[in-house]
């Protein structure tokens, strides 16, 4: 075979013409890939040139690691060459292809040719499909052996300079009668020039080199995201941070980045064989572009510290490395549990007592199980660092050493239970992830880009399972108190940490472990663009915008709970996945209600004082006791500006929140209609708060309004047009939520007139 290589080259050499023009060839679109079996090194290469010409018969060669691919991978057969029709040597004409006699071969280890010869004459493949605009020559996929060993995958110009990648225009008159290069010789093209900075190892980079040598820099300035940085000798991010277009740790070094300071990479990061990569609690590393390496020849190292634990505590963990193993990492771990979402089944009694609210106790008690090998990328794990009773307490460290950084695009595939309604499979679907990168990463970017998630749950141990309270309670399933969430309207604490803003928030930190309820048979994909230079220092912190939280407590039993309003455009006055979540079935809660649903998280258009908010309430506690209700915090200017009213519609009262709290007793059950909260220091009537509340949508609607009545059943709905005629009348059976259909209704403004059990209201809507 390589007799016919070399034959067919020397053929081409000595009939056709050379001359100098400037061909480059580049790697693009590098990535590792897996089938499900191998790993596999993915790249396109593109071809372009300073002077326009048809592509005929053409090689190229290509150098590439031992390490990652073996000593002779033509041999081995682990290369081949895709070639798409969008690409050059996959163009076709009247349906056959353009180019044929495609031949792999070489003769030296570390190296593999590529040969194709012209098929159809220059006439029939088309003018001048070479320009400067770089074109998709060929797809290459080659098989790994070691897929965390360095690519260096390159093209060869100089182990053999008579042979090593030739290209010739394409020969022949315009006509289908295939290639005649006697009557009209084709000429090979010189001045061959490689580019394999897309390659995934260096990436493209402008700037130069800027080298630490130990003391200083060679440019003389820290560098930026334009230059291929090299450490030299030891660094310390505590002088300054880092960003760089490539970054290589090499002449046994060690970078350490420290505590709030990060490494910000555009693309490759290899640490060389006898150097250390030290990312320390707190401190941050990103890498930008997704189709991109961390190569790990030397030592790396990732450290997270949790808070201070006892011995009924635990948190929620994963890894930010690639191969990290259960005894490796969590060895000193007294419990390291993995979640089956296949065994979770909603508790009945939760499910009996609190139907509109989520639930994350397990009928069985069997969904976590002792875990024991490799740790899932993506994946949260539930560590108990002490034996129980130990009376031991302290932070517990971890250190992630095996495998490389992960980076790019990952995915965690979801388990979802189908058991009845869409709302009851979601309830039983908790999955519990992890953030698998060594820095922060954007919630707000994550639930937006995967539509499986509509909010995400903190779980965290505050406190022992608490069997003294009259009412339900089971000590074998985890307290739902302590489980803080977050959606795209904000975050609210864990009910058993006093409730406010503080104990979840837009970012998550590197290895922090959360769940969330998965609503369909989809992947969580996580990637580089959700990850932050900073936000990656102690698990909790928040954005400032309009919201208010509210909380309740009693004191006999320590119960707490507390509810988010947010006030943002984005959201409706319906119900939106993204902005709205259901509260928790805690042993007590406030909650507002909407569409039916009770929210622990709401969404609501911009804030105006006119705006009345109805709120619920929930006890387990069977005895009277006294419950205590006060402003969280507030956030955003208009919020802080307004006045909070609480008005009780049981006692009729109206108290200023901004300026007191409000107290009143309860025994066990749910009072959905006694609170509201309004922003007017005019005291409204009872029958006028519940009319206020009344809300529809969407408006201007298309073909099903929403009427929405959370204080008062709505008994009848009628519609009337702008001269006052009657154009449909409807009963709704005492319901607090109506669906009108619109579709037949002309486009125009219309007035509906609602009539409740408090009452009659008349609000106008727009028919799209």
């Amino acid at each position: 075979m390589k007799k016919s290589i070399i034959l067919f080259t020397l053929l081409l050499l000595i009939k056709f013409v050379a001359i100098a023009q400037n061909i480059t060839l580049s790697i693009e679109n590098a990535a590792i890939t897996n089938d499900g079996t191998d790993d596999y090194y993915e790249m396109d290469v593109y071809i372009e040139t300073d002077a326009d010409y048809i592509q005929g018969s053409g090689q190229f060669f290509l150098n590439y690691n031992e390490a990652a691919f073996g000593s002779n991978i033509f041999a081995s057969g682990g290369i081949t060459y895709e070639r798409p029709l969008t690409s050059i040597l996959g163009s076709q004409t009247v349906g056959v292809d353009n180019y044929n006699t495609f031949v792999v071969n070489d003769n030296i280890t570390s190296r593999v040719s590529y040969l194709w010869q012209q098929f159809w004459s220059s006439g029939a493949i088309g003018a001048d499909n070479i320009t400067s605009v770089p074109v998709l020559l060929v797809h290459v996929k080659m098989k790994m052996i070691d897929v965390g060993a360095s690519t260096d995958v390159c093209f060869d110009d100089f182990s053999h300079p008579a042979f090593d990648d030739q290209f010739f225009t394409a020969c022949g008159p315009t006509t289908f009668a295939g290639a005649d290069c006697f009557n009209y010789p084709g000429t090979q093209i010189l001045d061959y020039q490689p580019d394999c900075s897309g390659a995934g190892t260096t990436g493209t980079c402008g700037g130069g080199d800027n080298i630490w040598d130990g003391s200083s820099w060679s440019k003389g300035s820290s560098p930026t995201l334009t230059e291929n940085v090299f450490i030299n000798g030891n660094y310390d991010t505590a002088s300054a941070s880092i960003d760089a277009c490539t970054l290589v740790v090499d002449n046994n070094s060690t970078l350490t980045v420290s505590a709030n300071t990060y490494v910000n990479v555009d693309y490759a990061i290899t640490v060389e064989l006898g150097s250390t990569l030290n990312i320390l609690n707190n401190g941050s590393l990103v890498q930008i572009d997704e189709a991109v390496d961390a190569i790990n020849n030397g030592s790396i190292s990732v450290e997270r510290i949790t808070p201070l634990l006892t011995d009924d505590d635990f948190s929620i963990m994963g890894s930010p490395m690639s191969a990290e193993t259960r005894d490796d990492v969590y060895g000193a771990a007294a419990l390291v549990r993995y979640h089956d979402t296949n065994l979770f089944s909603p508790h009945t009694q939760v499910t009996a007592d609190d139907p509109d609210a989520e639930n994350f106790a397990d009928q069985e008690g069997d969904n976590w199980i002792n875990h024991t090998g490799a740790i899932t990328v993506g994946e949260g794990y539930l560590v108990k660092p002490f034996a129980n009773n130990s009376g031991s307490s302290g932070n517990f460290t971890t250190n992630y050493t095996i495998g490389t950084l992960n980076e790019g695009v990952l995915k965690f595939t979801t388990i979802y239970n189908n058991i009845g309604t869409t709302e009851e499979n979601q309830n039983a679907s908790p999955n519990i992830l992890a953030n698998p990168y060594a820095s922060a990463i954007d919630a707000d970017s994550l639930i937006t880009n995967n539509s499986v998630v509509d909010a995400i749950y903190y779980w965290e141990h505050i406190s022992a399972p608490n069997p003294t309270y009259p009412g339900y309670n089971n000590s074998a399933n985890y307290d739902m108190g302590d489980i803080s969430m977050y959606n795209l309207s904000g975050g609210i604490a864990a009910a058993n940490n006093g409730g406010g803003a503080q104990a979840s928030n837009q970012f998550i930190p590197s290895g922090q472990g959360f769940g969330i309820k998965a609503n369909a048979v989809e992947e969580v994909e996580f990637n580089n663009a959700m990850r932050v230079k900073d936000q990656n220092d102690g698990y909790r912190n928040n954005e400032t915008i309009d919201r208010l939280y509210v909380k309740v407590s009693n004191e006999t039993y320590g119960l707490k709970s507390s509810f988010l309003v947010a006030f943002t455009e984005n959201a409706t006055n319906g119900y939106d996945r993204n902005y709205d979540a259901k509260r928790l079935a805690t042993p007590v809660s406030l909650y507002s209600l909407n569409s039916e649903r009770e929210l622990g998280i709401q969404g609501i258009p911009v804030f105006n004082e006119d705006q009345i908010i109805p709120l619920g309430f929930s006890t387990k506690v069977e005895e009277l006791q006294e419950y205590n209700i006060s402003i969280g915090s507030i956030e955003g200017e208009l919020l802080s500006q307004a006045t909070v009213y609480l008005k009780d519609n049981l006692l009729n009262t109206v108290t200023n929140l901004s300026e007191i709290d409000y107290s009143f007793t309860a025994n066990v059950g749910h009072q959905t209609n006694r609170f509201v909260i309004v922003f007017s220091n005019e005291i409204l009537g009872t029958n006028e708060v519940s009319l206020e509340s009344i809300s529809l949508y969407p408006n201007p609607a298309q073909s099903i309004l929403t009427i929405s009545s959370p204080l008062a059943a709505i008994t009848s709905v009628e519609v009337f047009d702008l001269r006052g005629r009657k154009v449909s009348a409807t009963n709704s059976n005492y319901q607090n939520s109506y669906q009108l259909d619109v579709t037949k209704l002309k486009s125009a403004v219309y007035f509906v007139k609602i009539d409740t059990e408090k009452g009659t209201i008349t609000k106008r809507i727009i028919k799209e």
